[in-house]
């Protein structure tokens, strides 16, 4: 969260960082590839919105598999 912050609201500087698949608002986002706004929640420092990409990626029989993969990412 403290991460965010600095990088959101202090510098004002663009990133992308892997987003981990925990809560039932993420896992139930990640049905649905897109660009979505998230509130991420801390109880000491309160919250921020930010925008989540949604991105699946589909093996099709390469390298063996045979299944699709979702990738979260802020």
């Amino acid at each position: 969260m403290k991460v965010l912050c600095f990088l959101i609201e202090e510098r004002n500087i663009p990133f992308v960082m892997p987003a981990p698949e925990r809560g039932k608002r993420i896992k139930g986002l990640l049905l649905r590839p897109g660009v979505y706004p998230y509130k991420v929640r801390s109880q000491k420092e309160g919250e921020i919105t930010v925008q989540v990409a949604l991105v699946r990626r589909y093996f099709k029989g390469r390298w063996g598999k045979h299944e699709r993969k979702r990738y979260a990412f802020v």
